[in-house]
């Protein structure tokens, strides 16, 4: 059997090629809610979860996210949530995502196309008038529980500014 060069967009996008682990890209997602709190700790604190060429944040901000996807074209439906701590690299700032927590047994496709290192947990999320609950356990072991006050949609300017960037 002959093989293509390996594009997103071609039958041998991932492996194995004759029964791949998700669908083809791009992905088609719908009626995704996105939870983020943000909150600050000790610098020193990021310091171990960084690869050594970053460097932590002198802010010490990191978002707490969850993330509730009823449809995705590539994955079918997923919960997920992690942790992303602020860092510098080459001077910007960035937001680094350590691991990301997921329901997706098909979470390959978050380290092999996005970079994310994924695990496999139970999460539940609900809502109950304008609160909003994410717990994560493994293990048998509560990872992450987030609990807000849904006061409507954010605007675009609330949101802290992530940098893009090549390594």
């Amino acid at each position: 059997m002959k093989y293509n060069s390996i594009t997103q967009h071609n039958d041998n996008y991932n492996i194995p090629v004759d029964a791949p682990a998700y669908g083809p890209l791009p992905t088609v997602y719908r009626g995704v809610v996105f939870n983020y709190v943000y909150f600050k700790t000790d610098s020193g604190n990021i310091a171990s979860l960084l690869p050594d060429f970053f460097e932590p944040g002198e802010d010490g901000i990191c978002v707490a996210f969850s993330i509730d996807v009823p449809f995705s074209s590539s994955y079918g439906p997923f919960h997920e949530m992690g942790v992303a701590v602020q860092a510098r690299f080459k001077g910007q700032k960035i937001f680094y995502l350590p691991s990301s927590i997921s329901t997706m047994t098909r979470g390959s496709a978050g380290r092999e196309i996005y970079g994310s290192p994924k695990k496999l947990a139970d999460i539940k999320f609900e809502q109950k008038r304008d609160v909003f609950y994410c717990d994560l356990h493994r293990d048998d072991i509560d990872i992450i529980q987030i609990t807000t006050k849904i006061l409507g949609p954010a605007k675009e300017e609330e949101f802290l500014r992530f940098s893009r960037f090549t390594i």
